[in-house]
């Protein structure tokens, strides 16, 4: 039965509030409702002293659930291969998973956005019957408005998009108040919701393969006076004790602007002294990431609130680990008995809440990943098309063979040459980016596959598949592939685990430059220098070949660099793979730019060709042959003039790398012409995990010729430029987009019935 009165389960708490607290709001004589709700917890939990803890994790806040996994996965047994601070692959004898912080290698990057975008969430969970708060999307401040009257105050504001409560606004009560939140949400989002606000305390419990194995009361950033301190002393004499938080102590309690205006309509400031016992909240927002406080309450939450998150967090398909974010009035009651919604879906929620909370009893939640993942979800995982290899494969291809079907002479022949009649039948509409071309040629595709309405909303995809709206992500990629590729120091790792060829790439400490030199001397170049941190927006890296250039440009980098980074840097052809449900699809070579002599033709006119010829390509028109390499003080460097007169068959190199930045000519070619690369990329996307459409670019080892080219990892793109393959310099690929769009299609994807599309209530 629903408990009738809020005030009712509160009597105790406010005999108490009243008898303590003199000062109120001017237009109140009663603190907020959900401050009574809140109150009405705490004076439950009451018993409960801070805790202390012992410093055992020293590392940055997002670097702790890396740790704390790898530690429990040793105290099980399991092998732990470390590729970053913040990724790893733990190994038992029958499974291997990637993580990624705590997110993990089945994660998808659809369930990830979709959990990052509040409307989607509230679609699939009011799809599954989870119990929401009523809302409303807003592009416009007047629309805002309009949802405000329609849904009536309070309600909270809040972006599409985001988390840790950025732009997020509670208790808006007026239309100045909603007009300034949503002047805030639209700063990081096009579109908001506008909320009814659910007068409740918040609770996150964490789940792990299926079961509720945490639960935490997060209460927003407050001070209890003792008649004595100030509200600012308070604060401080808190953020002492969570200085001793290997979690919150990256998370102080600030004074900011914003909390000076929250004191200020309480008749407050920070010099202020509440009386002793009177809790003042400093803002209304509960993330612990704002000063809140923590409880640990698995032992005492009802088992239906649980029984709750866990419904939720099965609507999401790969969502192995997930924090659901529940407002409910009290934590002892069941959902039914109460008015309780679900708020939120995190899937990269932070694991060491629960192991260091203010207050309660630590939830083992390491311990509990490792026992969701290899023991009751193992066989589960088995079967899961995203698997990594259980064994790292370590057998590296061997060289090229003589029957391979095309040279690399070839390939960089037809580069020089180019195209005979460029063609100039591509749709203008989509020459803005190599995205919109990809967009219009993929969504044909989709349509001829069967979808209908197909629209393009970042990098979601839209569509109605018999009459049912179904969204899916436009590569099918995974979260920790995506954070594989855009982390160089990771895949390095990756590919030493399993003997595979890489470029090299080492740090050293500004002490190191001998070290640092003797490299340079040793191992072919040129090479990258990347200081860390970054030292301005302008110059992030600096290209040595010499240890004597390396010597000068170490002795130049400003205060506050503390290591660099060398990588190498890939000199002559490069060749990308597009592997399409785990087979090549298609090839590109990539060749330093070049033109091609006639014997008859000014080398500045045959740049000048070039050049034109290249702005009315669909593809490459965005990636320009780089200005500086066509200066005459360039040529000149060459001992060359744009007055020279190339022989015929006479190629000109304008560069000696492929990197894109540069301008490279590309050659297409269906499949992979080289054996030896297509196993490389099989191997490897065993590594990370099947992916329906992924691109893998192999770069010429340095030092190598191109008589016998020895090939070596240069980068993976889980979520390629389709167009880069679909639309060579030269060659002919085959039909791209109608292979991506069927490995879509047999993907994942989110179904919604038309009676979900304006939101969801509770």
């Amino acid at each position: 039965m629903k408990i009738s009165s809020r005030q009712q389960l509160s009597s105790e708490f406010m005999t108490h509030h009243e008898e303590s607290s003199s000062v109120q709001t001017e237009d109140s004589t009663r603190p907020p409702e959900f401050e009574v709700l809140i109150g009405a917890a705490l004076h439950q939990l009451r018993h409960l002293e801070p805790r202390a803890y012992e410093l055992d994790h020293k590392v940055a806040k997002r670097e702790l659930d890396a740790a704390l996994i790898a530690d429990s996965a040793r105290r099980r047994g399991l092998e732990v291969q470390r590729l970053t601070r913040q990724m790893q692959i733990i190994r038992s004898d029958s499974l291997a998973v990637g993580f990624f912080q705590n997110m993990s290698s089945p994660l998808t990057a659809l369930d990830r956005a979709a959990t990052n975008n509040k409307l989607l969430t509230k679609r699939i969970l009011a799809e599954n019957g989870i119990p929401l708060a009523r809302g409303e999307v807003a592009t416009s401040v007047d629309d805002a408005l309009a949802a405000f009257h329609r849904i009536g105050p309070p309600v909270v504001v809040k972006p599409i998009s985001g988390s840790h409560g950025r732009g997020v606004t509670v208790n808006v009560q007026d239309e100045g108040e909603l007009k300034t939140a949503a002047g805030e949400a639209f700063e990081r989002t096009n579109r908001l919701l506008v909320e009814e606000m659910i007068s409740s305390i918040d609770l996150r419990v964490m789940t792990v393969a299926g079961r509720a194995v945490a639960a935490m009361l997060r209460v927003p950033a407050n001070v209890l006076g003792d008649g004595v301190s100030t509200i600012r002393e308070l604060a401080d004499q808190k953020n002492d004790v969570r200085a001793g938080n290997a979690y919150l102590r990256h998370c102080p309690i600030t004074i900011s602007p914003f909390t000076e205006h929250h004191l200020a309509l309480r008749g407050l400031t920070p010099d202020s002294v509440p009386e002793a016992g009177q809790r003042v909240f400093l803002h209304y927002k509960a993330n612990l990431s704002s000063g809140g406080d923590s409880y640990e309450i698995m032992d005492v939450v009802h088992p239906e609130i649980l029984r709750l998150a866990e419904r939720a967090a099965s609507c999401i398909e790969s969502a192995y680990h997930a924090g659901v974010d529940i407002l409910l009035e009290r934590f002892d009651a069941p959902p039914d008995a109460q008015s309780c919604i679900v708020c939120e879906m995190n899937l990269n929620n932070e694991m060491p809440i629960h192991i260091y909370p203010l207050f309660g009893t630590p939830s083992p939640t390491g311990d509990e990943t490792v026992e969701g993942y290899f023991f009751r979800a193992s066989e589960q995982l088995q079967a899961e098309p995203r698997r990594l290899a259980t064994e790292p494969p370590r057998a590296v291809p061997g060289p090229p063979t003589d029957d391979d079907a095309t040279s690399i002479e070839l390939l960089e022949a037809l580069a020089a040459a180019g195209p005979a009649e460029p063609s100039n039948e591509y749709p203008t509409e989509a020459h803005r980016s190599p995205r919109r071309l990809d967009q219009h040629y993929l969504g044909q595709a989709l349509e001829q596959a069967g979808f209908d309405n197909v629209s393009f909303q970042g990098k979601l995809v839209h569509a109605v598949e018999h009459d049912r709206e179904v969204v899916f992500e436009r590569s099918g990629r995974t979260i920790f592939a995506t954070v594989l590729s855009s982390n160089p120091a990771a895949l390095r790792s990756l590919l030493s685990i399993a003997g595979l060829p890489g470029l090299a790439r080492k740090r050293f400490a500004l002490d190191e430059l001998p070290a640092a030199k003797s490299l340079i001397a040793g191992t072919p170049g040129p090479w990258r220098l990347r200081p860390r941190p970054r030292i301005d927006s302008q110059r992030q890296s600096f290209r040595v070949e010499t240890p004597s250039r390396l010597e000068r440009v170490w002795s130049e980098l400003p205060a506050g660099v503390t290591h660099v980074f060398l990588e190498q840097v890939p000199t002559g052809s490069a060749m990308s793979v597009l592997m399409i449900n785990g087979a090549p699809s298609a090839s590109v070579l990539l060749n330093p730019p070049s033109v091609l002599g006639d014997g008859s033709t000014p080398l500045g006119v045959l740049i000048d060709r070039k050049v034109a010829a290249r702005t009315n390509h669909p593809y490459l028109r965005h990636a320009p042959i780089k200005d500086s390499l066509l200066s005459d003080e360039r040529l000149a460097r060459k001992q060359l003039s744009r007055a020279d007169i190339p022989g015929a068959g006479e190629v000109i190199g304008l560069a000696r790398s492929p990197l894109m930045s540069l301008g490279p000519d590309t050659v297409g070619v269906p499949g992979c012409p080289y054996p030896e690369l297509a196993a490389i990329a099989g191997t490897l996307l065993q590594l990370i995990g099947a992916l329906p459409i992924v691109s893998i670019t192999f770069a010429r080892r340095p030092g190598s010729d191109a008589g016998s080219p020895a090939w070596v990892v240069w980068e993976i793109d889980p979520d390629p430029e389709l167009a880069q393959f679909a639309f060579p310099w030269v060659g002919d690929v085959g039909e791209i987009y109608p292979a991506a769009a069927a490995a879509l299609a047999a993907g994942q994807r989110y179904r919604f019935s038309p009676d979900t599309s304006d939101g969801p209530t509770r």
